[in-house]
């Protein structure tokens, strides 16, 4: 699968799929975001081959996932944010990356497949209320994500990073929070496994139930005074 957005940059044109033309071409959703579905399209171009979301972006195909013609692309595909400061007008989308020192404001994304913040790069989410995959903040990566409910999946919360999801209630694989890192998550009810590292902080002050198992290192902090097993 290739990252979404993708474009072939030929000698004429910038060449890309917005979602009508998948849809009039019939093409698959999960084809979608990919050069070769371009090729179905214009099967002779000739060029080069781009893709994510940066400074490297053709402006007609920032134009057109701005405008919200690519949603259906992005919410089946894999959306790679490398550089910059950008908005995303979709409200799905596959898998998120955020690359080192990016910026992605995500006003209206309610429900990703996975979500990962890589070091020193920032995902606001206001809206972002499920995901079906997992979590991931890594080393000085933030994460602002007030409406999140449910992961599917596990949390990882790295060294100098932080996760803040005060109404998360359910993980349902394991979370991990690794040195130096925070993670509040003060309506956390019910998770897998959890394991917090020296020099870490777990506040879920309402957690009552882990199905696997609790390790906490010497110098980490845990607060959970409701888990009783």
């Amino acid at each position: 699968m290739c990252q979404a957005p993708s474009w072939i940059t030929t000698p004429d044109a910038v060449l890309f799929l917005t979602d009508k033309d998948a849809e009039d071409h019939r093409i698959d959703w999960k084809d979608a975001t990919g050069h070769s579905a371009i090729r179905k399209v214009w099967p002779n171009c000739k060029g080069q081959e781009g893709e994510g979301l940066g400074k490297h972006t053709p402006q007609v195909v920032v134009d057109a996932l701005l405008a919200g013609k690519l949603n259906r692309i992005v919410a089946a595909g894999e959306l790679v944010v490398t550089d910059g400061v950008w908005e995303l007008p979709a409200a799905v989308s596959g898998y998120v990356v955020v690359y080192q020192g990016a910026t992605f404001n995500a006003q209206n994304l309610a429900r990703c497949g996975s979500v990962s913040v890589e070091k020193g790069a920032t995902l606001n989410a206001p809206v972002l209320s499920e995901v079906s995959g997992y979590v991931s903040v890594e080393k000085s990566a933030t994460l602002t994500a007030p409406v999140l409910s449910e992961v599917s999946g596990y949390v990882s919360v790295e060294k100098g990073a932080t996760l803040t999801a005060p109404v998360l209630s359910e993980v349902s694989g394991y979370v991990v929070v690794y040195q130096g890192a925070t993670f509040n998550a003060q309506n956390l009810a019910r998770c897998g496994s959890v394991s917090v590292e020296k020099g870490a902080t777990l506040n879920a002050p309402v957690l009552s139930e882990v199905s696997g198992y609790v390790y906490v290192e010497k110098g980490a902090t845990f607060n959970a005074q409701k888990l009783k097993r």
